[in-house]
């Protein structure tokens, strides 16, 4: 199973939509928040399976669900949340003792619009930085592909027009 991620899309659909495109026969989305009602409104175009939490600028959303989720992938569980409430500026502390609560294996956020991937303490940890607002060298999003519980994380980036 391919799964696009993204994040911090911030009303950026143009780019959003060309991340999207890039990638090939991906089975579903994960936005990591704000703006996620962007990836709502681009998949009419795409009429895929659609996973998303709430970040810190999708005001509105007082659900508590939307703001993290424990899903279950062919037996991968992924960690998804935006990463404000975590402190992710400062590290990964608060993230990764929340993931070992749930048992995670993956855990996805955003937030901080820079690219991060790392492993530890059997832990992966992936941000695919911002599709509209980069901090690092440029637009960044990501691939994650499944299969029977073993997984390959891509990190990408936006080519330039």
């Amino acid at each position: 199973m391919k799964i696009a991620i993204v994040s911090d899309s911030h009303g950026d659909l143009y780019n959003l939509d060309r991340a999207i495109e890039s990638l090939d026969n991906i089975d579903k989305i994960i936005h990591l928040g704000d703006h996620y009602e962007d990836i709502i409104s681009l998949n009419k175009k795409y009429n895929r399976d659609i996973i998303y939490v709430a970040g810190n600028n999708d005001w509105d959303r007082g659900d508590s669900s939307l703001k993290e989720r424990l899903i279950d992938i062919e037996g991968l569980k992924i960690f998804l949340s935006h990463g404000h409430r975590y402190g992710i500026h400062y590290g990964i502390d608060k993230l990764y003792y929340r993931a070992k609560e749930l048992n995670a294996d993956v855990v996805l956020f955003g937030h901080t619009h820079r690219q991060f991937y790392e492993l530890y303490d059997g832990i992966t940890f992936f941000n695919p930085g911002s599709i509209a607002y980069p901090r690092d060298i440029g637009p960044g999003f990501g691939l994650i592909d499944i299969n029977q519980g073993e997984f390959t994380i891509f990190p990408m980036r936006m080519q330039s027009v």
